[in-house]
């Protein structure tokens, strides 16, 4: 039975709204933008490399290669349909 290490995939929207929580709303003169779209819209290099980064720490993610149940460790990963 092999063990298969999820791909990290974040989509735009996901990264976008991490970015609102952690700096909300910027205000300018009467207009209010939320943090995530003003990144994307004004440096999307910058977003684009940030949301790697940000996929790249979050946590693996082993699936079992017969159930396909996920798992934070390999080895309960390849444990999982041994019986």
């Amino acid at each position: 039975m092999n063990a298969k290490l999820k791909e990290k995939k974040l989509d735009e929207k996901e990264y976008e709204e991490m970015l609102d929580e952690l700096y909300g709303e910027i205000e300018i003169g009467n207009l209010t933008f939320s943090a995530g779209s003003i990144i994307r819209k004004l440096d999307k290099t910058a977003f684009d490399c940030g949301m790697a980064d940000y996929a790249d720490s979050l946590p693996d993610v082993w699936i079992c290669g017969e159930c396909e149940s996920e798992f934070d460790d390999e080895k309960e990963a390849e444990e999982c349909c041994k019986d």
